[in-house]
């Protein structure tokens, strides 16, 4: 006897000599498919490069690069956690073809194939970086003598309006000043239309993989909304527009938005889809070839006026949202 094989080779009347067969344990691991198990461990191991900016850190770096370093900081790491999330949600479309008709498999993996960082995106917010840090780069070489470099260097960037040290540097101070602050409200204004762009195919996916969700009878799952709301990164943006940087607008919403973005589609929803796809594989041990139908329902909905038609593992109406087994009027038959 071997691990993992029996050889049997004292009956060769019924089984050839030196046959290997293998021993299938009974544990749960052995039933689950393992489509569900790698996409389960993708799911699991977003959430370990899904690290949202830290508002402190984002803020001191900002103020001490001229802005510069939050903006390559935030485009890497996103990048990284969202190309990560999309190999999650492809494994995920493709556990979903042995549950879905060929129509709906197709348009769940076109759905997870959207899911993706715009690489356009991450070229406008460095040519936005790149003029503003070329224009402060420009301005410091303009440097007259008898001028301190120092107030000659804060001149270009956060005393630009400052009575102090406009007479300091007004030949150039108002053209760096302006490349410098359309520079890096663009790179921000990309980084902020990245984030919500994700968020829209995140969306536009969910819709596809609840209508399996719903057909076996579980909840859908929902991306919350990612929008600015209060939050310490308004503090940020008037503190740093008191400085003339006014970029720190683009800045703030960015931020807030992508730690939003981050701890819900990341973290939440990445933990619910997990938790589907452990109900729906454990609930039933039959699984959907591609192209047949599913499991006809055995009952509906007891609700007054809702009679959805339920599937066999329901554990509530995907409709009104009732517990199945629980009548909600007075009379009516209760599924046993």
């Amino acid at each position: 006897m071997t691990t993992g094989q029996l050889t049997i080779s004292d009956r060769p009347g019924l089984v050839r000599p030196e046959t290997p067969v293998r021993i299938v344990p009974s544990s749960a691991a052995a039933v689950r498919p393992v489509r569900a198990s790698i996409a389960l461990a993708a799911l699991d191991s977003v959430r370990s490069v899904a690290s949202k900016p830290n508002f402190l850190t984002s803020v001191v770096l900002a103020i001490f690069s001229l802005g510069v370093a939050p903006a390559l900081r935030w485009s890497a790491r996103f990048r990284r956690s969202a190309d990560a999330n999309r190999r999650a949600l492809l494994e995920l479309a493709r556990w979903g073809e042995s549950r879905t008709k060929e129509t709906e498999e197709r348009r769940l993996l076109a759905a997870a194939y959207r899911v993706r960082f715009y690489p356009s995106l991450l070229t406008v917010a460095m040519v936005g970086i790149v003029a503003a840090v070329g224009a402060v780069a420009w301005g410091i070489t303009q440097v007259t003598p008898g001028h301190d470099l120092g107030s000659w260097f804060i001149g270009l960037t956060y005393g630009a309006l400052w009575p102090r040290y406009i007479s300091v540097s007004a030949e150039t101070s108002f053209v760096v000043f302006g490349v410098w602050s359309l520079g890096l409200t663009v790179a921000y204004s990309a980084h902020l239309l990245q984030v919500h762009l994700y968020a829209w195919s995140l969306r536009r996916f969910l819709d596809e993989f609840n209508k399996l969700a719903i057909a076996e009878g579980y909840a859908p799952v929902l991306l919350e909304p990612i929008g600015f709301g209060l939050s310490p990164w308004l503090l940020s943006c008037a503190a740093l527009a008191m400085l003339s940087g006014f970029w720190a607008i683009p800045f703030a919403f960015a931020g807030a938005t992508d730690c939003r973005l981050r701890s819900r589609a990341f973290g939440r929803v990445n933990k619910a889809l997990a938790a589907r796809v452990r109900d729906i594989i454990f609930s039933k041990p039959t699984f959907h070839r591609p192209g047949e139908g599913r499991t006809p329902a055995t009952s509906r909905c007891v609700t007054d006026g809702c009679a959805t038609p339920l599937a066999r593992s329901a554990r509530y109406c995907p409709r009104c949202g009732v517990a199945t087994g629980v009548a909600t009027m007075p009379g009516r038959a209760v599924r046993g």
